[in-house]
């Protein structure tokens, strides 16, 4: 019981407002990408997903909403994990591009 009321008390302190923005933000952000993948733009669509990516986990928001765990992955599920091309050096991120994601 301790633990939900934590939790609770998490989700009350982020802004509500900055979390739907950076979900339609997000939604932009996808929409935008699709058409460049669609163009064969592929070299644009992974610079701008990797610009996006560092971005948004660099947020206040962002960073808060991790901080409340599990459910927060729940609150944006819709949207890709950008983040996941922030380290484009990694080995799973070698043949990894946003256009075959989206």
């Amino acid at each position: 019981m301790q633990g939900a009321a934590q939790m609770a008390a998490c989700f009350q302190n982020l802004d509500q407002d900055k979390l739907r923005a950076m979900g339609e933000e997000g939604k932009a952000m996808q929409a935008q990408l699709k058409q460049l993948c669609a163009a064969g733009e592929r070299d644009q669509a992974q610079e701008m997903a990797m610009g996006y990516g560092m971005k948004f986990i660099a947020s206040e928001e962002f960073q808060k909403l991790q901080q409340c765990g599990e459910l927060a992955q729940q609150m944006m599920p819709a949207l890709p994990d950008y983040a996941a091309y922030a380290d484009p050096d990694s080995e799973e991120n070698q043949n990894r591009h946003v256009c075959d994601d989206i």
